[in-house]
Formats: structure tokens, C-alpha cells, sequence
């Protein structure tokens, strides 16, 4: 049950990740066993508090529209509206990943262009938020041994 917190907590608008820790919990405790005659039930340990980051309407607004905006291929307006969400939500994993995606996007619109700086600049700017992300690294390299 803690992935589902974990999930909400990052994506708090998941109403699936919602509807699946309140099945989760409710199939717990309908699995638990019968106490004998004389038998005290087994207490239900609480489960530990996970702070849940409060993530506004209007910010989950703000990310709908900036995604909306990724569908359509508008990026740089994505990245501006996905930015600015991040930024005053930085743990707001649904609107990372995104702003990631939108300028990886943005990236290979450059690069296709043949403004290969620019693609490098909008896929350093993803691989920063996201340091992990392999599509940001290799088009990295790609694009940094083409410079060169």
C-alpha cells in the first residue's frame, strides 16, 4: 500500500493509485482471519502517516492545461506552463515527468531543424530535472559528438 501512497503522493490527481489503496485496504482487512471462541481479534496496526505535498486545484489545472499543450505539439508553451507548475511543485512527479517529455520534444523539433545547440540546450535542461533519463543522455551524446 505504500506504492499507492508513494503514487498519490506524486501524482495526486491519480484516481486510480486513490481507488486502488482504498481496495487494498478494504481486502486486508476483510482477508484477516476469524478469532476462535474466546479469542481477541488481531489488532490492526495503523499504518505510518506518509505527508501527502498538497498540491492545489488550480496547480493540477495548470498541469492539465501545460499537457494539453504537449498533446498538440505546442512544447514551448508546455514547457513554460509545466515550468512554472514544477517550479512551485517541485515534488509534483506528474508535472516532472512532462516538463521532461516536453523538452525532450522540443529537443528533436530543434534538432530537426538542424539547431543542433538548441536541441542540446533543451536536453540538458531535461536530463537536469531528470538525471536519470536515458533518452536525454543519448541524444546528448549524440548531438555533442556531432558538434565536435
Amino acid at each position: 500500500m505504500r506504492i499507492c501512497d508513494e503514487i498519490l503522493a506524486a501524482y495526486p490527481d491519480n484516481e486510480k493509485a486513490a481507488a486502488l489503496l482504498d481496495e487494498s485496504r478494504a481486502l486486508l482487512i476483510a482477508s484477516r482471519p476469524e478469532p476462535g471462541p474466546g479469542e481477541e481479534p488481531e489488532p490492526i496496526e495503523p499504518e505510518p502517516e506518509i505527508k501527502r505535498p498538497t498540491i492545489p486545484p488550480e496547480a493540477v489545472t495548470r498541469y492539465r492545461q501545460g499537457n494539453a499543450y504537449l498533446s498538440k505539439g505546442s512544447f514551448g508553451q508546455a514547457i513554460i506552463i509545466l515550468g512554472d507548475v514544477v517550479s512551485e511543485y517541485p515534488t509534483y512527479g506528474a508535472a516532472r515527468s512532462k516538463l521532461v517529455e516536453a523538452l525532450l520534444y522540443q529537443g528533436l523539433e530543434f534538432y530537426s531543424k538542424g539547431q543542433v545547440s538548441s536541441a542540446l540546450k533543451a536536453w540538458r535542461q531535461a536530463s537536469a530535472i531528470d538525471p536519470g533519463n536515458a533518452k536525454a543522455k543519448r541524444y546528448i551524446e549524440r548531438a555533442e559528438a556531432e558538434i565536435r
